[in-house]
């Protein structure tokens, strides 16, 4: 039964990962001041929300405790997941809790930095590090059994999973949420809103999880998508990311208002507005394909095991045939 459970539990994983993350954002944004630091003393403006910081210290405690009682491992789990896995920790505690979020409310360039971090970095590093036994191993028994194992074997959640993780609709949500909050009365509402810019970072994030875990499949998650279709879909999100770079960076007037004439170090408008285009569109273009030839070496790597294990099952099977003919003289 034990075994069976975890088994699902990767269904469940990816919420409960959004979940406290998304409480985070949350909880780091309300705990803000109303009025932005000044520009003099704002590396020294941090957000130190008590809920935030327990919700990303204990996703880190539940994967060093889930590790450590992991005596006798069916697979290996090599320190270079373990060091993945906290850097992805750390990049979105950085994001949302570091200077950077009230650095985010007055520069363009500077939020796109943080849905950068967000959206691709933070979550491809989670993912790699292979969180999905380690976490849940973390977990106390009654809490594994008594709540996660009924919700995995729910049939309606189970059904909304597979839906979210359809090889064409999550690519196309992916993209949709990018274009949806870049549109200036949008972007603009999200700055001047809390809860708008709530939403902004919990749809982010959420989307940015689930695309990313739909691409990358560490054990014992494994994609219903082979490896090429993969490496298309990172292509077709690809080039809307570009598209929409190169629309903002070329514009010669100023798209985003909500920030200000009058920005952080006497940046231009118009040159925030342009460094933030280039920063989404250059970074997110270098990390998917950082991403895309991770896929293809996975899938190198998976296709070579694979010839060596049929080439495994031929020798056993011509072994098997040389000795049968020694069998029947023998007998």
């Amino acid at each position: 039964m034990i075994r069976r459970s975890f088994n699902a539990w990767h269904h469940v994983l990816p919420a409960l990962l959004m979940a406290g993350l998304v409480t985070g954002i949350a909880t780091t944004s309300a705990s803000a001041d109303s009025q932005l630091p000044d520009s003099s003393d704002i590396w020294k403006w941090w957000v130190p929300d008590p809920l935030a910081i327990i919700v990303f210290v204990g996703l880190g405690y539940l994967y060093f405790r889930g590790l450590r009682d992991w005596k006798k491992r069916s697979r290996p789990h090599g320190k270079w997941k373990v060091v993945s896995f906290y850097l992805g920790l750390l990049f979105f505690f950085a994001a949302l809790v570091s200077p950077l979020d009230p650095l985010a409310d007055q520069l363009f360039l500077m939020h796109m930095v943080q849905h950068v971090i967000i959206r691709v970095l933070a979550p491809v590093l989670i993912i790699l590090g292979a969180p999905v036994t380690p976490v849940l191993r973390g977990l106390p028994v009654e809490l594994r059994m008594g709540l996660i194992s009924p919700l995995v074997s729910n049939s309606k959640l189970r059904k909304a999973y597979s839906v979210f993780q359809h090889p064409v609709l999550m690519p196309g949500l992916f993209v949709a949420v990018l274009f949806f909050w870049a549109l200036p009365e949008i972007h603009d509402a999200a700055v001047e809103s809390f809860w708008i810019h709530y939403v902004m970072h919990l749809s982010m994030s959420s989307t940015g999880l689930l695309f990313w875990w739909l691409i990358i499949d560490p054990k014992p998650h494994r994609s219903k998508i082979h490896f090429g279709p993969r490496i298309l879909i990172m292509g077709l999100t690809l080039f809307p990311n570009t598209v929409l770079g190169a629309i903002i960076t070329f514009s010669q007037a100023v798209q985003y208002e909500a920030y200000g004439i009058e920005r952080l170090w006497g940046l231009a408008p118009i040159d925030d507005q342009k460094g933030g285009a280039l920063v989404q569109w250059f970074l997110v273009d270098m990390m998917s394909l950082g991403a895309a030839i991770v896929i293809f070496t996975m899938w190198y790597q998976r296709e070579r095991a694979d010839d060596r294990r049929r080439l495994r099952e031929r020798l056993r099977a011509q072994q098997a045939q040389v000795a049968q003919p020694s069998s029947n003289e023998v007998s």
